[in-house]
């Protein structure tokens, strides 16, 4: 991790369980009851492609939210403020992920949000509109709208092109500051946790629902626009955003290569492939609610079968038999009601 500083203040970019005040709580006790403010993360995308290892019944462990860094992409979230007992407490709870300084001229304030939320003084959005105007008369590639609404839209159209095209393996450092290079002056630092492996999910690594859950209950929080915009700027879902299916070399009899399109000369299709578990009976998360889940998950279905029809479809259900052959240790061995 990078080492913080006392003289400046500190703000975590949350895009995941961060988003939801009773997870900040839990990780942060003196954070309850502390609002966050929304914020937009421009040249950054959110995926389900964080692995992160814990085994737990049959499985290896799940997948969890992660960001990469793409030129043209925007990730909604919100922004944390905490000093550095509590960004120490962050640090240990986002295993596997490390912190990194956001560029301020990539932060961007969400319009719209209603008097409670859009707080257009926050000093990182009146800090990053200062980075824009720097950079502008630099003459650096800022992403930023300088004077409005009006260049933002004419830049729009110029970031749309092939993200794995325009963006080559080395060029994402120039879209972080992770240095402490920075001016005297500098009085804001926004990080945000990226992980450190990008691996998509799959049947031993599946998306929680109870994880879902929390992280949409922390949008819902905000608003359903809000919520909504999370589900239509998060891909991975069902390798959506991160490739097709996983395929089984037939003369190894080994797991292979993520096939784009089901399965390929000398492959044959896993019909057992799965990315996403619904488990809010039995919440494998370690900061589920099930009282929450039980209560709105009917509501937060419905809210994603709207964005990701597919996805829900080739959701699995988690079930559960005792069965004493099992070894004690693992529990007893999970199996996934087919949708067959």
């Amino acid at each position: 991790m990078v080492p913080i500083s006392s003289a400046v203040r500190h703000f975590i970019f949350g895009y995941g369980s961060l988003i939801c005040p009773l997870s900040r709580s839990i990780t942060a006790p003196t954070l309850a009851g502390v609002p966050a403010t929304p914020a937009l993360i421009y040249h950054m995308e959110r995926t389900w492609s964080a692995r992160i290892d814990g085994p737990k019944h049959h499985l290896e462990g799940f997948t969890a939210m992660g960001v990469r860094l793409r030129r043209g992409k925007k990730c909604s979230g919100v922004l944390i403020e905490v000093d550095e007992e509590e960004l120490h407490q962050f640090d240990v709870r986002e295993t596997g992920y490390d912190r990194k300084l956001i560029d301020l001229e990539h932060i961007h304030r969400i319009p719209n949000l209603g008097d409670d939320l859009d707080d257009e003084d926050h000093i990182v959005f009146h800090r990053s509109e200062l980075a824009r105007r720097r950079s502008s008369i630099n003459g650096s590639s800022g992403a930023g709208s300088v004077d409005g609404e009006a260049e933002e839209d004419e830049k729009e159209e110029s970031n749309t092109y092939d993200v794995d095209e325009g963006i080559a393996e080395s060029e994402p450092e120039a879209f972080l500051d992770t240095t402490l290079d920075v001016a005297e002056n500098e009085d804001v630092r926004v990080w945000v946790y990226l992980q450190r492996e990008h691996r998509a999910a799959d049947k031993n690594y599946p998306i929680h629902q109870s994880y879902v859950d929390i992280i949409l209950r922390g949008c819902l929080s905000i608003s359903e626009g809000f919520a909504r915009s999370f589900l239509d700027t998060t891909n991975g879902w069902y390798h959506d955003g991160d490739g097709g299916d996983i395929c089984y070399d037939t003369d190894s009899g080994e797991e292979g290569t993520v096939c784009p399109n089901g399965s390929e000369q000398g492959k044959d299709y896993d019909a057992d492939h799965h990315t996403w578990v619904e488990d809010r009976h039995l919440p494998l998360y370690i900061r589920a609610d099930p009282k929450y889940s039980n209560s709105f998950g009917d509501k937060i279905d419905a809210l994603v079968r709207d964005h990701h029809p597919e996805a829900l479809d080739k959701r699995r259900k988690l079930l559960v038999e005792e069965d004493g052959t099992q070894d004690s240790k693992k529990g007893p061995e999970p199996q996934f009601e087919s949708k067959e």
